[in-house]
Order: C-alpha cells, then structure tokens, then sequence
C-alpha cells in the first residue's frame, strides 16, 4: 500500500500548480519563491486577507499552512513509507509524523483544508477532472496527517504508542473520550463536574471532567461539550482569560484544561469529530483520487482502525487506542 501512495503522491506533488487558476505573472513567481524557502509566514501574510482569490492563491495558502504545520507533503509522504517492524502502519505514521510536526498543526491543517475545499468542495461527487483528483489527494493527506497529530497530542509518550508500555495520559484520554458514549473500559475514576464553566473570549460553555489515574493518583483534565464530545485542549487556563494557558495546571491560576480554539468563529474542535469525522473524510478524499487498482491497499490501511469494516466510528477509535495502549 504505502509503496503505491508514494508513487502516486510524487507524481500529483509535481503538479502543484498546474491546472488551478491563471498566472500572476511576478506576483505568482514571489508566491512560489517564498514556498520554495519555506517562509510560509510570508506567503500567509501575503494572500489570506486578498479578495477575489484565484485557485492558485488557495492551492499556494493551503500549501503555506501545510508547511506552517511541520508536515509538507514530501514529509506526510515519508511518514507513510516508515516502517516499524513493532507497529502496524498507522501507529508507525502517526509516530513519524510526531517527530516534524508544529504545536500548532491541528489549526493548521484544517486551515489547509478549508482552502482547498475552496477548490474542491465535495471530494465524492464523482467525474472528478485530474486537477480536482490532485486536490483530493492533497485533502486527503493532510486529513489523516491531521488524525496523526491528534494522536500524538493524546499521548504522553508517542515512543509507547503500539508498544508493551501503557501510557497514562493516554488510559486517562480514552477513559475521557468514552465517557458517556456507552463504553467501559479500565477507567480507574472519571470524576463529571457539576457546573459548566464558560470561556468569556469565546462565550462558549463546557463540562469539565477530571479522570485520575488509581496508581500513583496522577489526574488529567478533560472538557466536554454539550453532546459528550471530548474538546481538543493544549495546556490550561483560567475561563477568563486565554493569555493565562500554561503546560501546567494549577487550581487557582490555571484551574481548566484550555480549549485549542480561541476563535469564536471558528468550528469546535474535538476528539471524536478529528478521529472519526475528519479520518473518514480523509480516506473517502484518498479514494477519490486514486485508481482502483490502488482501491484494496486503501481499504487495508483503513482496517488497521476500522476491525469489522463498517466505517470508523467512535467506538472504533476506542478499541484502537486502547489497543495500541496495551501493545495487542
């Protein structure tokens, strides 16, 4: 499988700009120079505020956030052709993955995405021309990079993901996660706040829940959303005031799990809806992009996730977390 997606991914990568929207003459060649260097800062500064964007200014900010992001398409692409005899692919992608991403790649990528999908808005609608197919495929790897990074935020130590190891970040996250979506696993004690605590910069209200671990009682602080979903955090943080987020809590100057989107705007960003929304859209993009005699590697790749092959779901997740957790 990773053998054909590499193939595939070199060829589309060389097509980058080709197809999608008209020359800019001096002003495209500076977009391209600076990609070519990396400032992807410069780029970002240059054309997310313009209006009437052309297809190559989406394709040129959409490749600027992926290079923000840590995770180029050349590097996904090795990340994909790792190979670690102790793990199946995923584990050994997320964990290769792990090693070049950014602290702020899960924002990142799905700024990619938005921009492609200013291009492309529907992946599976069929009779995609091969411009479109190439965006596709670049929408799909930024998705599952994006399941990656998750994972990799989940975890303590990323080097124990798959291995003999249990890591307690992890066990304290999936205790987390299936809290209320009908699930038991070892969840030493998941402790559900009794009042809502709201965030004033985003006006947005969530249930803290605290889960400790029984051996050595180390605690990890979780938020949930109305619907039980499982808020994607980074740090801690007073309610009040963002500028307060540090690595470490604090029950008085940094008493909450801080939620990664400050943005009122923005789309909530969760657990669930990253690790089954977002990874499933990634592979239906894939799948769209690729001839189908490259189908059946795809379809091998999902099952590693996906055990009774009905489409990933939550409950899916879970077992596979937990099973990389206990090195099964």
């Amino acid at each position: 499988m990773i053998k054909k997606i590499l193939a595939s991914s070199l060829v589309t990568a060389m097509l980058l700009f080709s197809g999608c929207g008209d020359s800019k003459g001096e002003d495209y060649l500076a977009i391209q120079q600076m990609l070519d260097k990396g400032d992807y800062a410069g780029v970002i500064a240059a054309l997310e505020g313009g209006a009437d964007k052309s297809n190559d200014d989406y394709i040129a900010l959409a490749s600027a956030y992926m290079g923000k992001a840590g995770v180029s398409f050349s590097r996904i692409i090795s990340a994909m052709a790792s190979d670690d005899e102790n793990d199946d692919a995923f584990a050994a992608f997320v964990k290769s993955i792990s090693d070049v991403s950014t602290p702020t790649a899960i924002v990142d990528l799905g700024k990619s995405a938005g921009f492609y999908k200013e291009i492309v808005a529907d992946c599976t609608s069929g009779n995609l021309n091969n411009s479109a197919k190439d965006i596709c495929l670049f929408l799909g790897l930024g998705a599952i990079t994006r399941t990656a990074v998750v994972i990799d935020s989940l975890v303590d130590d990323i080097s124990t993901f798959g291995n003999d190891t249990k890591d307690e970040k992890l066990t304290a996250t999936i205790c987390a996660v299936q809290n209320n979506h009908g699930e038991s696993y070892d969840c030493d004690n998941v402790d559900e706040g009794n009042t809502a605590v709201s965030f004033t910069e985003t006006g947005r209200s969530y249930m803290p829940i605290t889960v400790t671990i029984v051996t050595g009682g180390e605690k990890y602080y979780y938020l949930k959303t109305d619907d039980d979903n499982t808020v994607l955090t980074d740090g801690y943080c007073k309610a009040t005031d963002f500028s307060t987020r540090v690595d470490t809590y604090n029950d008085i100057t940094a008493p909450y799990a801080c939620p990664i989107i400050e943005d009122s705007t923005a789309d909530e960003l969760t657990i669930e809806g990253i690790l089954v929304q977002v990874f499933n859209e990634g592979i239906d993009s894939i799948s769209a992009a690729l001839t189908n005699d490259i189908q059946e590697d795809i379809n091998e790749f999902v099952s590693e996730i996906d055990v009774d092959g009905d489409g990933v779901d939550e409950a899916d997740i879970i077992e596979y977390l937990d099973a990389q957790n206990n090195g099964v």
